[in-house]
């Protein structure tokens, strides 16, 4: 199956929770505007919920998701509330400064950085800040025209629910994050695959130069001892000893 195929297979019997866990940041976004609108600054303090959204979008592969998992990256300030704060910190930062200089870096670095909010929840990586966002840019390394196409491939979908006024959002959505949650795994694979391929080559490489240094030390210390043993040969004959064969 391909990836929208899986998010699809995913999303059966959990369409309900999927369009919660998504949208619990629009409900408080808008709960904090309407009712206390010079306070919409707050809204930054969302960040950590985009994380926890991916934390259960992740889970839902596994049969394991629950609303609760939106709310995950508040329950340890330090580590997890302060770290998806200084993640989205530096990569909006950072995306900002792109898109002064010109929009279109500022476009690339957006997808470039797409993944950080899975590699962050991965246990695999254990990364945090800046070194999320510098393996986002190594895994995103020739697959970004892939996620553009993907998002490209919902566009109808998205004028659609303009036009109904966003009630098919509540399916395009959840269909969308959860392919995006396919289309990580698979970016995952491959670029472990291709890291493990690189390290075998140079392994390889290694192990041919020491082969051969190994080799040509052997072949010097072989004509080294052959040339002591004639040398040692000559000086044992004696002093005017003519050494030409005679007829």
């Amino acid at each position: 199956m391909n990836q929208k195929e899986r998010a699809l297979s995913v999303l059966v019997g959990n369409w309900g929770p999927a369009i919660i866990a998504l949208f619990i940041p629009t409900i408080i976004a808008g709960l904090i505007t309407t009712i206390l609108p010079a306070m919409a600054f707050l809204g930054v303090l969302l960040w950590p919920i985009n994380i926890g959204i991916t934390v259960f979008y992740m889970n839902l592969r596994n049969s394991e998701a629950e609303i609760g998992n939106v709310f995950t990256y508040y329950t340890d300030l330090k580590e997890k509330f302060g770290a998806a704060m200084l993640l989205y910190f530096i990569k909006g930062l950072l995306i900002l400064l792109w898109t002064l200089l010109l929009i279109v870096p500022g476009i690339i670095k957006a997808f470039s950085y797409a993944l950080s909010d899975y590699i962050v929840v991965d246990d695999d990586f254990k990364l945090e800040g800046m070194e999320v966002l510098e393996l986002s840019e190594r895994m995103m390394k020739g697959r970004k025209m892939d996620l553009f196409f993907l998002g490209l491939s919902v566009i109808g979908w998205i004028l659609l629910g303009g036009i109904t006024f966003g009630i098919v959002f509540l399916y395009t959505g959840p269909y969308m994050k959860a392919t995006i949650t396919e289309f990580y795994y698979d970016t995952k694979a491959e670029y472990l695959g291709r890291v493990s391929n690189e390290k075998c080559q140079k392994l390889n490489h290694h192990a041919t130069r020491f082969h051969d240094v190994h080799n040509s030390k052997i072949e010097r210390e072989l004509n080294q001892n052959a040339t002591g043993s004639l040398d040692g040969i000559f000086n044992r004959i004696p002093e005017g000893f003519d050494v030409r064969m005679s007829k």
